[in-house]
């Protein structure tokens, strides 16, 4: 029954009257050997895919198909972009089954496959494969001549030869017929055209040099106005160098059996060079970025391996120059771009040529880095610089300081404030200290003007530079007059200011002063001091907190230095004519310094007109004097708009945190959340009542799952620091002042809990998991006779699992230098499982060991096999490390295991 619908089906197909819109040419000779369309009766049924699919059921049914229907469907499925369709055809010819091998049929239809492929490559592109696949089966197994592609198909067809990457193929042997039978039926190659197929046949293919000078040559009798003269002379003229320093240098003139071959050698590596060097100019002039990068890469690959032939020689090689004069080029002629883009390719191009970088003139990277900061883009200017100050890493000091004098101090100003603003604190100190070591002594004070010296202290002092700070600050602060207290007003007098009418912001001013000024005494009268160095205010702000606060658990770094440029500040000029600004960052900075009474009569003068930044820094004074009274008169104030303010919760939380005052901070928390502010101290709060608590590591694990599902997004290293410390059994408080092991049980458990909900969400610390993997070890080993293994199996390879595939956030590199181990030596690919360095991989072992799963350590050691860690020396220095090599000598190595273990495979 199937089989007489199909033949119903077979027999009521026609072709439909309709023009496909094909582009017959007169090249093109598909009207001699494409079946004539036919017209179709009032009631004949149209060629459909549903009708086709029907006849797929027998090879008989598809032969026996009109051609003209075939090439109906064809057309119809690359204009209505049926992939499924296309891809049923195209198996059904390359298989024979719609036609007989070396039959007219067959032919016909592999041509047909092929305009589609080229007509319709918008609407349904073809694998590249797939189409070089159909051209050699009709070149090669059909035996048709090459004149039957029309020139369109054929340039298609090598468009699409030319983006399969690969040595190997058969598009290689495509290259050249389509190469003729396009010159000869067309004016082919245009520049782009022939550039890109001598760079792949010079990249992927095996092609002789001067094989590909042909095609050169032929691009330029086509494209003459854009590859003209002047530029095949400068390619050639690389070639050349490199043959005339090869000759001089005597290394390739040896005698014995290659004498003869020497010459021929010389010709291909300078051809070579030549042929690299005229793709990288061209691409150069024609814009095109990505192109010229990768041709110059070629290029300097091209130079190295002819190097490496001459083996003896005096004088240095030209290569390195070539490189430098493109790559020079090229960055020049980006920056004259004027365009953002321009800007970013020049970066690109800077980092993938790091040897030759270091080489460029300064005054090259100058005008990048110029351009950068024409266009605002402060980011791409401070990455040039730090590019160039790797590369020029190991330069002499000469070089160092004519490269510091080109950027000039504009630029290196811009630098260093984006590495502060983005808290690239260690490349703002790499900054700082090559500007040391490339201007000594007084070249410093002539680089750097006076109105920006100011701005260079701020942000050395912000990046934590203290010892660069401090000289150049005691360098450039010199006082012109000695150093003495200038007159303080006792009170508001003579200060005009005009009154807010925010009632509740002056009652809660006048509460923290009035806290403030408890036992404090006014600062007695002196006079003034004129100084080299104007100081801004953030400037003065920034070298006062670098100085004068004290860090974690120790004492300021330089007191009596941080009260000096406070003065500084201060007696640059009268405070009546100060700014609102300069007296509340005044005052901020002598809390800082402890003077109390400085800063209470700086705030008096500013109390007829503060703002929430005056409160700011009155409630900080004021929790540093009376933490429970600041608190009360913050919370218990009038309504008003400061307590809107999330900046002043988050002022009074941090001190009251500093105070170890936790009970006060829980209130303040509390009162933001009220006010919907609680989102700002989120994490901030969650994290320091984490890490203060006393609560058991279950209870501390369990709070942290359920902030975890209400959206909290916790600092990495806490979460870990909070698995470590339910492994031991310990609070979060005990754990910070007990190096031992503390006497409760350990959480285990609940540790795993957390371990796999961090590597759910995307972060996973390798020595974390190596610690937790121990513990599981050791704990099974303990319990082994009351332990359920089944449940610790599971678990442990669900942690096996998230080290397999989540992402780390200790690369695996990093660890193995910790760890003193090498990596292995494979590609990881997105989509592939992670490397693991081989420590981490035999605590695996010992954790399947302990819980007595045979499979687990089979499937792992098979895993260490395949990446190469199995046969790195283990050495006998630890108890793990002489377990390990007993489980591996008793154990029989099976390359390839059944795969039991759910962490094979990504889910």
């Amino acid at each position: 029954m199937a089989s007489r619908w199909a033949a119903l089906a077979r027999r009521r197909i026609a072709v439909p009257r309709r023009d496909f819109g094909v582009r017959w040419t007169s090249q093109s000779r598909l009207d001699e050997v494409l079946p004539q369309r036919t017209s179709i009766d009032q009631g004949a049924l149209p060629a459909t895919p549903e009708t086709y699919l029907a006849l797929r059921a027998s090879q008989r049914e598809l032969r026996a198909l009109p051609e003209s229907s075939y090439v109906a469907l064809i057309h119809g499925a690359g204009r209505t972009g049926l992939a499924g369709l296309v891809s049923n055809i195209v198996s059904d010819v390359l298989e024979y089954r719609a036609a007989p091998p070396h039959s007219e049929r067959q032919r016909r239809l592999l041509l047909t496959l092929l305009y589609m492929c080229s007509e319709s490559a918008m609407r349904l592109p073809m694998a590249p494969e797939l189409a070089v696949r159909l051209t050699t089966a009709l070149l090669r197994e059909q035996g048709a001549s090459i004149n039957m592609i029309p020139p369109f198909v054929a340039a298609h067809v090598v468009k699409m030869a030319l983006s399969i990457p690969s040595k190997h193929g058969e598009q290689h042997a495509l290259l050249r017929p389509l190469f003729e039978r396009l010159t000869h039926a067309a004016v082919y190659p245009n520049l782009e055209e022939g550039l890109h197929l001598v760079e792949y046949m010079m990249q992927y293919g095996d092609a002789d040099p001067s094989v590909v000078m042909e095609l050169v040559s032929r691009t330029a009798q086509v494209d003459v106005g854009r590859l003209r003269e002047p530029i095949l002379q400068q390619a050639r003229a690389d070639g050349f160098a490199w043959s005339r320093w090869a000759r001089s240098a005597g290394g390739m003139t040896d005698a014995g059996p290659l004498r003869h071959a020497v010459p021929d050698r010389l010709k291909a590596h300078a051809l070579r060079i030549s042929i690299w060097s005229l793709c990288c100019r061209v691409w150069l002039r024609m814009h095109r970025a990505r192109r010229f990068r990768s041709a110059l890469e070629q290029l300097a690959a091209a130079l190295a391996r002819a190097d490496r032939d001459v083996h003896e020689h005096v004088q240095a090689s030209p290569s390195a120059g070539i490189v430098r004069a493109l790559l020079q080029a090229h960055l020049v002629h980006l920056a004259g771009s004027a365009s953002r883009n321009g800007v970013r390719a020049a970066l690109a191009s800077l980092r993938a040529f790091q040897d030759t970088a270091g080489h460029v003139l300064p005054r090259v990277i100058a005008s990048v880095c110029n351009k950068a900061l024409e266009l605002d883009m402060a980011k791409e200017a401070a990455l040039v610089v730090h590019t160039a100050l790797d590369a020029d890493a190991h330069a002499s000091d000469e070089a160092a300081s004519k490269l510091a004098h080109a950027l000039g101090p504009r630029i290196v100003l811009a630098a260093l404030e984006y590495d502060t603003g983005a808290a690239r604190f260690h490349e703002a100190g790499r900054l700082a200290q090559w500007m040391i070591r490339s201007l000594p002594g007084d070249a410093l004070d002539l680089f750097w003007p006076q109105p920006l010296r100011a701005n260079v202290l701020a942000c050395l002092a912000t990046a934590e530079q203290s010892s660069i700070a401090e000289s150049l600050y005691t360098r450039w602060a010199e006082p012109r007059d000695e150093r003495v207290r200038m007159a303080w007003p006792h009170s508001g007098d003579g200060h005009i200011g005009h009154h807010t009418d925010a009632h509740g912001r002056q009652a809660l001013a006048q509460h923290a002063l009035s806290i403030l000024g408890q036992g404090c005494a006014l600062p007695p009268p002196g006079q003034g001091t004129q100084y080299e160095l104007a100081l801004t205010a953030p400037c003065m702000l920034a070298l006062v907190k670098l100085f004068g606060s004290a860090p974690r658990h120790g004492t300021a770094s330089n007191r009596p230095l941080a009260v000096a440029v406070r003065d500084h500040f201060l007696h640059a000029a009268p405070l009546e004519t100060r700014p609102h600004t300069e007296l509340t960052a005044l005052a901020q900075a002598s809390l800082i310094v402890g003077d109390r009474s400085t800063a209470l009569a700086l705030l008096r003068l500013v109390q007829p007109r503060v703002d929430d930044a005056d409160l700011a820094v009155m409630l900080r004074g004021a929790c540093d004097v009376d933490a429970d009274a600041a608190v009360a008169c913050f919370l218990d104030a009038p309504q008003s708009a400061s307590k809107s303010n999330a900046q002043l919760y988050a002022v009074l939380f941090s001190r009251c945190v500093s105070l170890q005052r936790f009970d006060l901070a829980a209130r303040v928390h509390a009162a933001s959340a009220e006010r919907g502010l609680g989102g700002t101290l989120a994490r901030d709060a969650n994290a320091a009542f984490l890490a203060h608590s006393s609560a058991h590591p279950a209870d501390a694990v369990r709070r942290v799952l359920g902030m975890l599902r209400e959206g909290w997004m916790p600092d990495a290293r806490l979460v870990h620091w909070v698995i470590r410390c339910a492994v031991r059994g310990l609070s979060l408080r005990a754990a910070g002042s007990a190096p031992g092991r503390h006497e409760s049980r350990p959480a285990l458990r609940a540790a795993l809990r957390l371990f796999l909900a961090c590597a759910r969400r995307g972060y996973v610390d390798l020595p974390t998991a190596r610690f937790l993997l121990y513990h599981i070890a050791r704990h099974a080993r303990e319990r082994r006779e009351r332990l359920r293994t089944s449940v610790w199996t599971t678990q442990l390879d669900r942690v096996v699992g998230a080290l397999r595939w989540a992402p780390h956030l200790v690369r695996a590199s990093e660890y193995a230098d910790i760890a003193h181990t090498p990596m292995p030596t494979g590609v990881h690919r997105n989509g592939a499982p992670n490397e693991l360095p081989a420590p981490l991989l035999r605590q695996v072992v010992l954790a399947y060991e302990a819980l007595r799963d045979g499979h687990g350590v089979a499937e792992t050691l098979a895993w260490m096999h395949e990446n190469g860690t199995l046969s790195q020396r283990v050495s006998s220095h630890t108890p793990a490390e002489r377990a390990f090599a007993a489980i591996a000598a008793r154990t029989p190595l099976q390359p390839s295991p059944p795969r039991t273990k759910a962490w094979w495979g990504h889910s």
